[in-house]
């Protein structure tokens, strides 16, 4: 990746998924133990 702020661009020329800041690894390795990460789902992981 280039050595500036990363833009759009950057991800589509690599074909690489562009993560919200609170999707990325850091940020949810920062969670505390037990949070339910399927709570941002929408209930789409819920049966109907």
């Amino acid at each position: 990746m280039p050595k500036r702020v990363r833009v759009k661009g950057d991800y589509l020329k690599r074909r690489a998924l562009l993560l919200p800041e609170e999707a990325r690894y850091d940020s949810l390795m920062r969670l505390p133990k037990g949070t339910n990460l399927g709570g941002g789902a929408g209930g789409r992981d819920e049966p109907d």
